[in-house]
C-alpha cells in the first residue's frame, strides 16, 4: 500500500503522462508498422511507453533547471508542489520542496521507462533495442549539460549552438524512437540505418522550430511564455544566426539584453523584431525545410513497407509544421 503522500505525487503525474503530442511513441509505432511489424503489438507498445516515459523525466527536470512556471498550459510539476507546500503549511521552503519533489518524480519516471524497455521483448532484438535506447538518454544528456555550458560561458559559436540541438533532439526525438520500432520487427540494419538518417534530419529540425516558437510562439497556443528563453539566454542556432548576420550595433545589443533575468516584456518584443531584422528567423526557417528534405528523400529510398511510409511522411510534416 502506497503512503498517502506518494500516492499523492502520483495524482499529480497522471495528468502529466496523458498530456503532450506523443510524437516519439508515434514515430516508433509507424516505424514498426513500416519494417513488417514482425513481433506482438505488445512489444511496441512497452517500447512506446518506455520512450514517453523517458521524456516525461526530461520535461521535470528540464522545467527545474529553466525554472518554468508553466508545462502545457498548467503550472510546472515543481510548481504544484511548492503551492501545495506553501498552502498546507508544510515546514520547510516550499520552492525548494517543489523542486526536490519534482527531481524525485523525474528520477521514479526514469526507473520506469527503463523497467519497461527492458520487457519489451524477450527475442534476441532486446540488445539491440536496448542500445538504441541507452545511447538515446546518454545523448540527451550530454546536450543537455552542452546547453549549460553555453549558457554560462557565453559563446554563442553557431556550431556549438548545433550541437546542442543535435544531440538535444537529433540524436534523441525521433532517430531512437524509429530505430527501436524497426529493431523490435527484425529489420535490416539497411533500414535501422536509413530511420537513423531522416529521424536525425528530423529531429534537429524538430529543434530549430522549437527554438523559433520558443522566442516567436503565442503563449495562447504554446501553453508556454514566448519570453523564457529569452531570458535564459538559451544557445539555440536562431540567437547565434542572429549575432553572426547582426551588424556591430545590433550585435551589442543583442548581448546586452539576451539572457537578463530582468528582461521586461516590453524589452523582449524589441528584442524577438531585432532577431527578425536581421534575417535570422529567415535563416532558420530555411534550414528546418532543407532537413525536412533530406529527411524525406532518405524515407522515400528506404524500404518501408505498407502504409508505414505515408504515415511517416505525414508526421514528419505535421512534426515541422507545428506552432506549438
Amino acid at each position: 500500500m502506497l503512503e498517502t503522500g506518494l500516492r499523492d505525487h502520483l495524482d499529480l503525474l497522471r495528468p502529466f503522462f496523458r498530456g503532450g503530442k506523443h510524437l516519439r511513441s508515434q514515430f516508433c509505432y509507424w516505424a514498426w508498422k513500416g519494417a513488417g511489424a514482425k513481433c506482438p503489438m505488445e512489444h511496441v507498445a512497452k517500447a512506446a511507453a518506455a520512450l514517453e516515459l523517458l521524456h516525461s523525466t526530461f520535461l521535470i527536470h528540464d522545467d527545474v533547471l529553466d525554472q518554468s512556471e508553466t508545462r502545457r498550459g498548467t503550472p510546472a510539476y515543481h510548481r504544484q508542489w511548492a503551492d501545495r507546500h506553501r498552502s498546507r503549511q508544510w515546514s520547510g521552503n516550499s520552492d525548494r520542496f517543489g523542486e526536490n519533489a519534482a527531481l524525485v518524480a523525474g528520477d521514479f519516471c526514469f526507473n520506469w521507462c527503463n523497467a519497461l524497455i527492458a520487457s519489451s521483448t524477450t527475442s534476441d532484438r532486446l540488445a539491440t533495442v536496448l542500445g538504441i535506447f541507452f545511447r538515446m538518454s546518454s545523448d540527451a544528456s550530454y546536450g543537455q549539460m552542452l546547453e549549460l555550458h553555453v549558457q554560462a560561458d557565453r559563446n554563442f559559436d553557431p556550431a556549438r549552438c548545433l550541437k546542442v540541438a543535435e544531440y538535444k533532439a537529433g540524436r534523441y526525438m525521433i532517430a531512437p524512437p524509429l530505430q527501436i520500432g524497426a529493431a523490435l520487427a527484425g529489420a535490416p540494419e539497411q533500414l535501422i540505418d536509413a530511420y537513423g538518417e531522416a529521424g536525425r534530419e528530423l529531429g534537429t529540425a524538430y529543434q530549430l522550430r522549437d527554438d523559433l516558437i520558443g522566442v516567436f510562439g503565442d503563449p495562447a497556443v504554446t501553453g508556454k511564455p514566448n519570453i523564457d528563453d529569452l531570458r535564459e539566454g538559451k544557445p539555440t542556432v536562431l540567437f547565434a544566426t542572429a549575432l553572426q548576420l547582426a551588424t556591430e550595433a545590433q550585435r551589442k545589443t543583442l548581448l546586452n539584453s539576451y539572457g537578463r533575468p530582468d528582461i521586461t516584456p516590453d524589452t523582449a518584443h524589441e528584442l524577438r523584431a531585432l532577431i527578425a531584422s536581421t534575417g535570422a528567423q529567415d535563416a532558420v526557417e530555411e534550414a528546418i525545410q532543407e532537413r525536412h528534405t533530406r529527411a524525406v528523400r532518405n524515407l522515400n529510398a528506404a524500404p518501408i513497407t505498407g502504409e508505414g511510409r505515408e504515415e511517416l511522411l505525414a508526421l514528419a510534416h505535421a512534426a515541422l509544421q507545428r506552432a506549438a
